[in-house]
Formats: structure tokens, sequence, C-alpha cells
């Protein structure tokens, strides 16, 4: 198109530019087609997840896609080389049994390994140590997994206490939740 042009001006030199420049458009005009063939690709990908997504919402009401999401996240979490290497470490041949005892932690929605990991190895007072996810190892998970500092903890106490849990029990949760962010 540049080179007929440059011939149809009668000037033998303005040939070579006209080409270049021409060349210059093709790439350009070029360039725009790859780019919205690429753009049609994206929207066409972000279209069909926002379809699936209009679907989800239709077919399921918000807790049972909370609950599908859920089970999806457990799934990866019980498949995860690395949360079977972390149990094995700390439970030796006995992972699978924690990994199970953990999966009824996470139904409560405690999902810090950490310290539910802790919670398991806890050696609590008037309990066999047999049952890994008791409802009072759960809570210990739970609160050990958001209170980190003395400070919280300090206050933590004083939320006990104002709702009429005595001293003794409070020094013993005390206790317990320092040893569990220790380990």
């Amino acid at each position: 198109m540049g080179v007929a042009a440059g011939v149809a001006s009668g000037d033998w030199s303005n040939i070579a530019a006209y080409g270049a420049a021409a060349a210059g458009v093709g790439a350009s005009v070029g360039d725009g087609v790859a780019n919205i063939a690429g753009n049609a690709g994206n929207a066409i990908k972000n279209n069909a997840g926002n379809v699936r997504s209009d679907y989800m919402e239709r077919r399921y009401t918000r807790e049972e896609r909370e609950q599908r999401e859920n089970e999806r996240l457990d799934r990866e979490w019980r498949d995860s080389k690395d949360t079977k290497k972390l149990y094995k470490d700390h439970f030796g041949k006995d992972y699978k049994q924690a990994m199970e005892s953990a999966e009824q932690y996470r139904r409560y929605g405690i999902t810090d390994d950490k310290a539910i990991i802790a919670a398991q190895k806890l050696e609590l007072e008037g309990e066999k140590n047999e049952n890994k996810a008791s409802e009072e190892r759960m809570a210990y998970a739970k609160v050990a997994s958001s209170v980190k500092s003395e400070k919280e903890l300090k206050d933590y106490g004083a939320r006990l206490k104002e709702n009429g849990v005595k001293e003794d029990k409070i020094k013993e949760i005390n206790k317990n939740i320092r040893l569990m962010n220790e380990m």
C-alpha cells in the first residue's frame, strides 16, 4: 500500500519512505487486532466466570455456597503436602488421627493449624487426653489463635472474671493459653 502510494506520487525517493510508513501502520493495525482478540478472550473468560457466579447465586443459598467453599478448602487442606508434613512432624505415625481431629476444629471455624496442634497436645486436668477435639480444646484453640500477648491475655482474663468465671479457672486458662502460644 505504501509502495503504491510512493509510485503514484511519481517521486521514486518516496517509495521507501511510504513503504516503511505503511509497514508501521500495518503493524499497529495488527497489534490492535491482536489486542482486540486478546481482550475478547479475556471478556469471554470473565463473562464465563460471571455466568458461573450468577448460576451459583441462583442455585444455592448463601449458606450452601459457603458450605461448598468450606468443603473445597478442607479438601485442599487435607490433600496438601505441607499440611501432612506439619502433622507428621508433630504427631509422627498418629498424624492421620490428628488430622481427622483437626477437621472437627475446622468445622467450628478454627483453621489455625498451630493453635489446633497446640490444643491437641495440651494436657488437660480431668480429661483422659484421648479426645483431641473436645469442646474445651476447641475453645482453647479459638482463644489461642487470637490472644497472643500478655496484655491481650490479661484483658481476656478480666472479661472472664466479669462473666463469673472463678479465679482458679482463669489462672488455669491463662497458663494453658501461654503454653499453647509457646508450642
